[in-house]
């Protein structure tokens, strides 16, 4: 067995659900000619370099597998035919891996992807914490009904300083002339 990577670079307008049956689809190739996919490592959404069939982004998603060449003939011949398919390359990474050196490899990858997964999580419950702790004390809690009769007692001036019943009153006074005018009219007709 030897070792592999290929990159392919699909469309961008797949669902989300024919996205996920594409890359199952090729890890089934891999795995029906007796390969040993070791990861999928999906990139996501990039720029391309220049526009490829009329296309300027595209889905990036990375195989590394360790098979025979048969396995690389057929994921290739697969890769061309698929009209979703812009782009494919394969490189070859090692001349020779065993079974068990490839499924070693396949659980430190695991491991590693847990870890870190453990990681970001116990960091995000910490920034949590420390939020939560500093809007506690930032903030101190007033009931509600404490909170709706100072709404009551003060007035709540608008946001150009200019108090509600002012403008009320300026309202009253702006319309007071537009009834004269109407009323002179309809006195000359």
């Amino acid at each position: 067995m030897k070792r592999y990577e290929t990159i392919f670079i699909y469309v961008p307008d797949l669902s989300p659900d024919s996205q996920r049956e594409l890359i199952l689809r090729y890890k089934g190739i891999v795995e029906s000619f007796r390969g040993i996919v070791i990861r999928i490592d999906e990139w996501g959404m990039r720029r391309l370099a220049y526009p490829i069939q009329k296309k300027d982004d595209g889905y990036y998603v990375l195989i590394d597998y360790a098979g025979l060449p048969e396995t690389v003939n057929e994921l290739q011949r697969n890769l061309r035919i698929d009209d979703m398919i812009l782009r494919y390359q394969t490189v070859k990474l090692s001349d020779k891996i065993s079974e068990e050196q490839a499924e070693q490899i396949k659980q430190e990858i695991e491991e590693q992807a847990r870890s870190v997964e453990k990681t970001a999580a116990a960091e995000a419950e910490k920034a949590a914490e420390k939020a939560a702790a500093e809007t506690a004390t930032e903030t101190p809690v007033v009931p509600a009904e404490e909170t709706a009769a100072k709404s009551e007692e003060t007035e709540q001036p608008s946001p150009d300083g200019v108090a509600a019943e002012d403008v009320a009153a300026e309202d009253e006074t702006k319309a007071a002339p537009a009834e004269d005018k109407s009323a002179s009219k309809s006195e000359e007709v």
